[in-house]
C-alpha cells in the first residue's frame, strides 16, 4: 500500500488525495476492486514494481458519506482512483487499465448475481472537466456536474455499463452523418443538464429493461441523433434570445434610472447546488425585487434559460447579474473564497448545532459586502464551504419542521440585512 500511497499523493493535489488509512481501508474491505498493473523492475528481473492502481468501493447512493465506507451490497461500484505512475503517463497504460477493469468489474458483477449475490448495477466515478474526454474514451457517459465538493474545483458525475461502448458507435455514427461532432455533445460543460444531453444519455444508458430494448432496435440511434440535433439547436437558439433579452434589458433598465439613486444592495447570494429550477426562478424573482449585486449558481443548480427557471423568475431573471459566469464559478468552494478575497462577509444559512439565529445573529455594518450561502433541499450546505464562512446563521422555526423552503429562506434573509441597514428599497418605504 506505501506504493500505491506514493502514487496517489504525487498525482492528486493534497486536498483530494486519499490518505494512506483510506487505500488500507478500500484493499481490506473491497479488495476485489482493488487492481494494480505491474512492470518488472528491469529486464532481468523476476521483482516487479507497481505503477499504477484502480480502486473502487461499493455504495448504496453516489453522495460523499455513503462512499466514506464499503456496503459489500451497494448497488453503484464508485471508483476513488484511477492513477499512474507520472514516469508511464501518456503511453496508453491508464486507458488500457481503465478498459480491463471496466471488462472485469462488469463480469465480475453479473458472476456474483449468478449466485444469488447482490451484483452492482452502475459504475460511477467524479472528474475534473479537463478529464472528461479520457473518460469518455473509455466508455463513460457525463451525467451532470456534481454536489459532491472535494477540493476547490467543479467535479463532474460519470457512468458507464454493459453495453454502452457498442450504443455509442452506433450513435456517433449517425450524429457525424447530420454533421455533429459527438465531442461537441459529450464534451461540451454548457450542454449538460440539457434536454439534449439528457436524451443522449437515455440512449446509452437506459434504465429499464424496457427502455434497452428500445435503445437497441435498429433505426432508434439515427430517430435519437435528430432528436438531439434539434434539441441542441434548440437551447443554441434559447441561449441567444436570452443573451440578446438580457443586453436589451439592462440597456432599458439602465436609461430609466438615469437620475435616479438606484444602486445595488451590497448582498451576493451564493446557491451551492440547489437542485429545483422552479427554486432558482422565485430566487432570481426576489432577487431582482431586493435589488442585490448578483446571484451566484453553483454546481448542478439549473440556470437561465432553463424555461422552469424562466418562468418562476417571471421575467425577472434577465436584470439579475448571474456574477462571473465562468466554469470556475461553478464551484461553490471557489467562489466563496473569491468573495472573501474581494472583502465580503460570508455567512452560511444552514440548521446546524453551531447556527445562530438570524435575528441575533452579529452581522457587521453595511460598509462591508455580504454574500448568504444557501445550500441544496435534501442535504444543505457543503461542510468544506461552511468552513470557511464567517459565521452560520439559521431562521427559527416552530412547528415539526426546522427548515422552510429555499426560495422562501432567501427572501426573509435579503429583506431582514436590507432592513436591519436601511437600504434604498421602495418595498420598504
Amino acid at each position: 500500500m506505501s506504493r500505491c500511497y506514493e502514487i496517489e499523493s504525487s498525482s492528486y493535489p493534497e486536498d483530494e488525495a486519499a490518505t494512506l488509512e483510506k487505500l488500507i481501508y478500500r484493499q481490506q474491505h473491497a479488495g476485489e476492486y482493488f487492481i494494480c498493473v505491474t512492470k518488472p523492475h528491469d529486464e532481468t528481473s523476476d521483482s516487479e514494481h507497481i505503477i499504477g492502481f484502480i480502486c473502487s468501493t461499493r455504495c448504496s447512493e453516489f453522495t460523499e458519506e455513503s462512499m466514506s465506507e464499503h456496503d459489500a451490497n451497494g448497488s453503484i461500484l464508485a471508483i476513488h482512483s484511477v492513477v499512474v505512475d507520472e514516469k508511464y503517463r501518456r503511453q496508453g497504460v491508464a486507458s488500457a487499465m481503465l478498459k480491463e477493469y471496466l471488462t472485469q468489474m462488469i463480469s465480475f458483477s453479473s458472476l456474483v448475481a449468478s449466485t444469488g449475490t447482490n451484483g452492482f448495477s452502475r459504475i460511477l466515478l467524479l472528474a475534473k472537466s479537463h478529464l472528461l474526454s479520457f473518460y469518455v474514451d473509455c466508455g463513460f457517459a457525463v451525467i451532470r456536474p456534481s454536489p459532491i465538493v472535494h477540493g476547490q474545483d467543479t467535479w463532474y458525475e460519470l457512468e458507464a455499463r454493459h453495453g454502452h461502448e457498442k450504443r455509442r458507435s452506433k450513435l456517433h455514427e449517425e450524429l457525424l452523418k447530420i454533421g455533429i461532432s459527438p465531442s461537441a455533445i459529450e464534451e461540451n460543460p454548457e450542454l449538460f443538464g440539457t434536454a439534449a444531453i439528457r436524451t443522449y444519455n437515455s440512449f446509452l444508458l437506459p434504465k429499464s429493461k424496457g427502455a434497452l430494448a428500445v435503445a437497441e432496435s435498429p433505426t432508434r440511434a439515427r430517430v435519437v441523433a435528430n432528436n438531439i440535433s434539434f434539441l441542441a439547436r434548440e437551447f443554441k437558439a434559447d441561449q441567444e434570445a436570452w443573451l440578446c433579452n438580457v443586453d436589451r434589458n439592462r440597456v432599458d433598465s439602465k436609461s430609466q434610472s438615469e437620475g435616479k439613486d438606484v444602486a445595488k444592495n451590497p448582498i451576493v447570494i451564493v446557491l451551492d447546488n440547489v437542485r429545483s429550477a422552479h427554486n432558482v426562478g422565485n430566487i432570481l424573482r426576489l432577487a431582482e425585487a431586493a435589488q442585490v449585486e448578483s446571484v451566484r449558481l453553483c454546481g448542478m443548480t439549473p440556470r437561465p434559460p432553463h424555461p422552469k427557471v424562466m418562468k418562476t423568475a417571471m421575467g425577472a431573471a434577465e436584470y439579475v447579474s448571474l456574477g462571473d459566469d465562468t466554469e470556475s464559478s461553478l464551484s461553490t468552494l471557489r467562489t466563496v473564497l473569491d468573495l472573501k478575497a474581494k472583502g465580503y462577509e460570508v455567512y452560511g444559512v444552514e440548521t446546524t448545532e453551531t447556527a445562530i439565529c438570524i435575528w441575533d445573529a452579529p452581522i457587521s455594518s453595511s460598509s462591508s459586502p455580504v454574500a448568504f450561502v444557501f445550500g441544496n433541499e435534501l442535504i444543505g450546505v457543503d461542510v468544506d464551504v461552511l468552513s470557511e464562512c464567517k459565521g452560520i446563521v439559521s431562521l427559527p422555526t416552530f412547528g415539526n419542521k426546522n427548515s422552510l423552503n429555499i426560495a422562501t429562506c432567501v427572501g426573509i434573509v435579503a429583506w431582514d440585512y436590507l432592513r436591519r441597514f436601511d437600504a434604498q428599497c421602495t418595498t420598504l418605504k
